[in-house]
């Protein structure tokens, strides 16, 4: 399965997706959340990492954006658009009456092709109707029941989950992405089981966002393991098949990045060397085989 979101590709033979996050409680751009105050230079750095990381590695990036209130709505929502250029925006806010707001705002602003529903469960199904009025360029859907805690635990109830929103969303001419969502770290090995199950039986674009289970690891307090373990839980989802990955702040992208590309193209190269050869990951293959050659001549890397 491959969706189009603006000028996006996501699914089967695309390079993956990485999602990063601006405007989350604690994001150092933003100085003043109730005023809408952001430090825009802060989000262009911050952004201008993250493309740079991205295109070296051959990965895809779009941006989370978290809209907390009706201020961030007038002000800083138009704003974003401009400053994430073609980018497709996930519009993440905590109340059905911010984002259907968001999605009309989306509309009357001419981008909502670009802009994605998201964070919708089996609660917000009648949700799904705005998001078709208003022309949105996808929807993402969080596999589980808010009302079930053992959803989270229980693979057989994911899938009913899965089938459930889709048919949903099918039946109204969308297609949606699948966040097979984690709690806490252990939820990522039960998650990622569902992952492969879903994809496999609904033909879904499937992902989810370890960052969720994983806020807690910070480098100022957990040093370079905190990085080092959001690099291997992300690298270990594309390798279950996750189409894209929620990595939390957008700078983290320079991290991630060949993480996620490094185990990318050695399962397409394993898969057949010749395809492989194609995807816009095989640059992170030629510069570590460039590394390599230079190496092993006693030249500087």
């Amino acid at each position: 399965m491959k969706i189009s979101i603006g000028k996006l590709c996501i699914g089967e033979g695309e390079p993956p997706l990485l999602i990063g996050s601006v405007f989350y409680r604690g994001d150092k751009c933003v100085k003043d959340y109730e005023r809408s105050e952001v430090d825009w230079l802060c989000v262009e750095n911050a952004l201008s990492e993250a493309l740079d990381a991205c295109d070296r590695y051959g990965v895809n990036l779009a941006i989370d954006l978290v809209v907390e209130n009706e201020a961030m709505i007038r002000e800083a929502f138009p704003k974003a658009l401009d400053v994430f250029k073609d980018l497709a925006i996930f519009i993440d806010a905590p109340s059905r009456d911010l984002r259907v707001k968001l999605y009309s705002f989306a509309k009357e602003l001419g981008a909502s092709k670009r802009c994605v529903a998201s964070g919708l469960t089996i609660e917000d199904v009648a949700e799904l109707d705005v998001v078709k009025e208003n022309g949105l360029g996808g929807v993402l859907v969080l596999v589980y029941d808010p009302k079930d805690s053992s959803s989270i635990i229980s693979i057989d109830k994911r899938l009913a989950i899965a089938r459930l929103l889709v048919n949903e969303c099918r039946c109204r001419g969308l297609e949606p992405l699948l966040d097979i969502i984690v709690m806490d770290p252990s939820s990522i090995a039960i998650s990622s089981r569902a992952m492969e199950l879903i994809k496999r039986e609904l033909d879904a674009v499937v992902g989810c966002a370890p960052s969720n289970a994983l806020g807690f690891l910070v480098r100022s307090k957990h040093g370079d393991m905190a990085v080092a373990i959001q690099c291997a839980v992300s690298a270990y989802l594309r390798m279950k098949g996750a189409d894209f990955v929620m990595y939390g702040p957008l700078r983290r992208a320079k991290f991630i990045a060949p993480a996620i590309a490094v185990v990318d193209v050695l399962e397409r190269y394993a898969a057949d060397s010749r395809s492989a050869r194609k995807a816009l990951t095989w640059r992170t293959m030629k510069m570590l085989q460039q590394i390599y050659l230079s190496s092993s001549r006693g030249e500087s890397a």
